[in-house]
């Protein structure tokens, strides 16, 4: 009996191998069709390979009989996991597979040449662009200068870690550009943008903005500066950027134009010897007051609005044009289009007001109020890359 008994369980234990193999699946009942994962195995418990697509699959190695093995895939800029158990049948966490990809906004605001290369796991930028605005002329006789223009282009094809935008950041008066072929300024709209710089003011006139030059699949042209006038206003995401009124009939300084379209105004003309109202930016709001006194310059515009126009009596009580506003609508936070600066005040030739500057970016410097004193200054062109 117990000779007997010993060999029943002998028997049973010669059997038990057999039994767990028999409960593992084969490599056809392991399978699931795409896109749930696939496993690809043979009893019992050796190698698999869990897999959810071409850019998200890893091995999972040699398993043991009651292992759990849980697998985290990370190759060609995809994630994954997914929880394997082998024993008593192959059992499957539900699988996860999504994109790895790197998002971000690059900002470059120094003037001049450069590259930067797309990161890894990115395989699309957008790009856009302010042209540099227009100085101001030193003289009352002379005129403004123009606003930037603005450029876009969105989805452009690149490789991760391999393709190199080279670009220039315009100055005062200058382009801005990027291109993702080669390292000049870009024909097409498929390789980048050209987003040209507002005229500077000359000693008859003010300088003109334009969208000629640009290129985008989206472009619009900066706002005119004008003689006796305020600058212009940079163009932006959401329009053009407006003009100066001015007469030549009164000594306080023209308003600066607003900025960026939308529900932005032109800066207005003067009608005594206080300075005129900045024109409002994109928001409708934002353009400087007008300078009242030789101690109370033109205001500064804000949100994109024109700076307003300096006290003038020609005489010597006059003061300075104020500095065009800037928005932030380039990257939602930080940075965006420039207002154009108020013109300076008429005075004697030591005692006028000067121009003010354009706003960051792209905004035109306003006009003098005399040769003895600077035209605003236009601002720098930017450039912004989101990926």
């Amino acid at each position: 009996m117990f000779v007997r008994t010993r060999r029943f369980f002998s028997s049973i234990l010669l059997l038990f191998p057999l039994l767990a193999l028999t409960a593992l699946p084969s490599s056809a009942d392991a399978a699931f069709p795409y896109p749930s994962p696939m496993f690809i195995a043979s009893a019992p418990c050796p190698a698999a390979t869990a897999t959810w697509g071409t850019n998200c699959s890893a091995p999972v190695g040699i398993l043991h009989y009651g292992d759990q093995v849980s697998v985290t895939n990370t190759a060609s800029c995809a994630t994954g996991s997914v929880t394997v158990t082998c024993g008593g049948g192959y059992n499957y966490s539900s699988p996860t597979c999504s994109s790895s990809s790197s998002h971000g906004t690059v900002i470059l605001t120094t003037t001049g040449a450069g590259s930067w290369t797309v990161p890894a796991c990115v395989s699309s930028i957008s790009i856009y662009g302010i042209g540099g605005g227009g100085n101001g002329y030193a003289s009352r006789s002379g005129g403004s200068g123009a606003g930037g223009a603005f450029a876009e282009s969105l989805s452009l094809a690149v490789t991760g870690g391999s393709t190199v935008v080279y670009y220039n950041v315009g100055a005062a008066a200058g382009n801005t550009w990027a291109n993702i072929a080669a390292n000049s300024a870009p024909s097409s709209s498929s390789n980048g943008i050209v987003a040209t710089g507002g005229a500077s003011g000359t000693s008859s006139a003010g300088g003109t903005g334009s969208s000629t030059g640009c290129v985008g699949s989206l472009v619009y042209a900066g706002g005119s500066g004008a003689k006796y006038g305020g600058g212009g206003g940079a163009a932006g995401v959401n329009g053009p950027g407006n003009y100066s009124n001015w007469t030549s009939s009164y000594d306080g300084g023209a308003g600066g134009g607003g900025s960026n379209g939308g529900s932005s105004t032109p800066g207005s003309a003067q009608t005594g010897t206080d300075g005129a109202a900045g024109g409002a930016g994109t928001g409708g709001t934002g353009g400087g007051s007008g300078g009242t006194s030789k101690t109370v310059p033109g205001g500064v515009g804000t949100n994109g609005g024109g700076g307003g126009g300096g006290y003038g009596n020609g005489g010597v009580l006059a003061s300075a044009g104020g500095n065009g506003g800037s928005d932030t609508t380039l990257d939602g936070s930080t940075v965006g289009s420039g207002g154009g600066g108020g013109g300076g005040g008429v005075g004697t030739t030591t005692n006028a007001g000067a121009g003010g500057s354009g706003g960051l970016y792209g905004g035109g410097g306003g006009v003098a109020g005399s040769t003895s004193v600077a035209g605003g200054a236009g601002a720098q062109g930017i450039l912004v890359i989101t990926y």
